[in-house]
């Protein structure tokens, strides 16, 4: 019990302080102003320590009591240690999947053979393509952008923003939540330059300055520490994507062209439906939720790939390359 304990411990204080993985918990939080994906986590340290205190108890009150007693707990603990010790080999194991571009491979092979064929595969992938990224996150995250990134950091609210989008540009390698431009509006911006409405209406006149988390970075930085691998090239309104990222919305792992031809596609096909993508892909209507898909057009699921049509209602991400591969 010590063991689960100490794992439940671990695995709540990992996610909660790894700056890689509690982003996520801010994009939930701001996202639908419900802190329950948090509050699970926090859930599961106490039950942890909980089950720690338990456990040290009734060891104690099985050596005063009984001997068959003493027995039967440390046969437990051993089925739970060893348990455990499978668990973490598995974790070990299957970390290394996600190494480099193999999750992109992964979702990819998740998308082409698994959506609608495996029940757990379903909604995890509507999940994914809910969050990154729903209409109604885009116009949070733009609004934050705007007023509060970098403004007045004695104001707690905008010092967790700043915090957030540094770690959602730096982990997701985007810059702004549909284009780098949204921050020649931003405050943040206003304070680096003077004259900065001549800037907005001349772009030639001067550079768009980015956070530096918007900027390709080289190894060992870090959200609070970034290194560009070229500020000045990354800084230049025309920088291209070696030097800045590019802004990358979530429809397949590489894009809609995955479900092309998919198990999913397939399927639909065969009984008639016309279906280029889920409608999780489509853009969301603000009462949307990932449990309750509500496209702003219903009819984005039929539209063809290289429609404008489509273009305008599913989120797309890297579709030049998609583009490329269908020619």
């Amino acid at each position: 019990m010590e063991l689960t304990g100490l794992a439940l411990i671990f695995l709540s204080l990992w996610t909660l302080l790894d700056p890689r993985r509690n982003y996520l918990l801010d994009l939930v939080d701001f996202s639908e102003d419900d802190p329950l994906l948090r509050g699970a986590c926090h859930l599961a340290l106490i039950t942890g320590s909980v089950v720690m205190i338990v456990g040290f108890i009734g060891c104690c009150g099985t050596i005063k009591k009984s001997l068959c007693l003493l027995i039967t707990f440390v046969i437990c603990l051993l089925i739970l240690f060893f348990a455990d010790i499978t668990i973490a080999c598995l974790a070990l194991f299957y970390r290394n999947k996600f190494v480099g571009n193999r999750l992109s491979v992964y979702l990819t092979n998740l998308t082409h053979d698994r959506y609608y064929r495996l029940y757990w595969v379903t909604p995890l992938i509507d999940i994914i393509q809910y969050y990154f990224l729903t209409s109604d996150f885009d116009q949070k995250l733009q609004l934050m952008i705007r007023e509060s990134y970098g403004f007045n950091p004695a104001i707690e609210y905008n010092t967790k923003v700043t915090a957030l989008i540094d770690k959602l540009q730096f982990n997701e390698q985007c810059c702004g939540s549909l284009d780098y431009r949204e921050w020649s509006s931003s405050r943040w911006r206003a304070s680096y330059w003077t004259g900065i409405e001549l800037i907005q209406h001349n772009p030639e006149f001067g550079f768009d300055i980015v956070p530096s988390t918007c900027c390709v970075q080289l190894a060992g930085a870090t959200p609070k520490n970034p290194v560009a691998r070229s500020l000045a090239r990354c800084q230049h309104f025309q920088a291209s994507k070696l030097w800045r990222h590019q802004t990358q919305q979530c429809c397949g792992a590489t894009g809609p062209h995955n479900y092309y031809d998919s198990f999913w596609y397939k399927t639909n096909t065969e009984r008639g439906t016309i279906s280029f993508v889920p409608q999780s892909c489509c853009k969301q209507m603000r009462e949307a939720r990932t449990w309750f898909i509500k496209p702003v057009d219903p009819m984005c699921t039929s539209y063809n790939y290289y429609t404008s049509a489509f273009n305008s209602s599913v989120n797309a991400q890297l579709r030049r390359h998609w583009f490329a591969l269908m020619d």
